[in-house]
């Protein structure tokens, strides 16, 4: 008990368990007041939603992979988190519930850990504006159900956060799961070995100091590699996970034809669906700035700095713009980018009134559509 009065004593901790608890009963507000307002309408299962299902289906049944390429199916999505929702299962709690519980439990643990990092150079204030950021983002849903957005932020930090103390065993292996979270798992590996290479470069670094980034990029191709030879050997298909997400490429628009589209179908039907794509597409075009300037602002360390810039312009450049209609959701995860927004925002207040009302407006009307489905599409 001792231990535990402590912990929370640090005003950080106590900040982070604020913003958390705030945005979770938030969003059972908005879905109270959904349930009201249109009974008839709201999602009969909110924890299945859209890849959640995919990932329960994982946890409860296993793999599947038929060769079509143009249908979508499970074998596209990592295995680390239906493993985990698995053992759950094991362990006599449903799938879905074990998953909503951990990736809560895991959001406020990541919130206390974002505060230790000394590779951001972060005020108290704009630590809280962090945590708003990030809690009251406009896809914060995603954190709450069994999507892979929590397990992936949880681990960046985590992988950051170890490197720094040197602990390379755990980082290593931090790196390997990473690898088996999803598809730019291996990012947080890369920012560490580009960031050791540039100081190799720059400041004549011995080249066994990169023992840790050697190893932690070895892990994260490991833990691909290893979702590759399951397939491989149990599905019969080396690449079915890559062959399955292009299930989702050919039902999506390129980055400029996502802009082109959707403001032309905003014109002729005004339908909120497009409305949110284009949203999407210049999010993404906004960001990209905020995440080259926390590697010009000298306030992250460069390992940090650089897996903003990777993660950031990944959907881009490795996709090609395939996943433009969930880069909000995927942004969310790229605490760089979020805290150089949070630096700007607590030195510009005009820049923190028009943030701030932004969150909050899409928060609340993002988590309400989502709870309404495709109705109000």
């Amino acid at each position: 008990m001792e231990r535990l009065r402590r912990l929370l004593a640090q005003p950080i901790v106590r900040d982070a368990m604020l913003w958390w608890l705030g945005s979770r009963l938030a969003i059972l507000c908005i879905l109270a007041i959904v349930m009201l307002a249109f009974p008839d309408r709201v999602v009969p299962r909110p924890l299945h939603l859209y890849d959640a299902e995919f990932y329960t289906d994982i946890a409860d049944n296993g793999y599947k992979w038929n060769g079509d390429r143009m249908q979508k199916q499970n074998v596209g999505f990592f295995p680390l988190l239906p493993m985990v929702m698995r053992l759950m299962a094991v362990g006599g709690v449903p799938s879905d519930i074990g998953a909503t519980v951990l990736n809560n439990l895991l959001l406020l643990a990541t919130l206390m850990a974002l505060g230790r990092l000394r590779g951001m150079s972060l005020s108290r204030r704009e630590l809280n504006l962090l945590y708003f950021l990030l809690c009251f983002h406009p896809s914060s849903f995603y954190f709450s159900i069994p999507y892979t957005e929590t397990l992936f932020l949880a681990l960046a930090v985590m992988i950051f956060l170890t490197a720094e103390s040197g602990r390379i065993a755990t980082c290593v292996i931090l790196c390997f799961l990473a690898g088996l979270v999803r598809s730019n798992g291996w990012l947080c590996a890369a920012a560490l070995l580009l960031a050791s290479f540039c100081d190799v470069a720059r400041c004549g670094v011995r080249w066994r100091e990169l023992r840790l980034p050697l190893l932690a990029a070895a892990a994260g191709a490991a833990g691909l590699l290893s979702f590759l030879l399951y397939c491989h050997f149990q599905l019969g298909d080396f690449l079915a996970t890559v062959h399955a997400q292009r299930a989702w490429g050919h039902q999506s628009l390129r980055y400029h034809q996502a802009i082109v589209s959707s403001i032309t179908e905003i014109v002729h039907t005004g339908r909120l669906m497009y409305w949110r794509i284009l949203l999407d597409a210049l999010w993404l075009l906004a960001t990209i700035p905020v995440a080259l300037g926390a590697w010009t602002s000298g306030r992250f360390s460069r390992p940090i700095a650089i897996f903003g810039i990777l993660a950031t312009a990944f959907p881009l450049i490795m996709l090609g713009g395939d996943e433009v209609r969930s880069t909000i959701r995927y942004q969310m995860v790229i605490f760089p980018t979020l805290a150089m927004l949070a630096i700007w925002c607590a030195r510009w207040k005009w820049l923190l009134g028009i943030v701030g009302c932004l969150w909050v407006g899409l928060f609340a009307f993002s988590t309400g559509r989502v709870l309404l489905g495709e109705w109000v599409q």
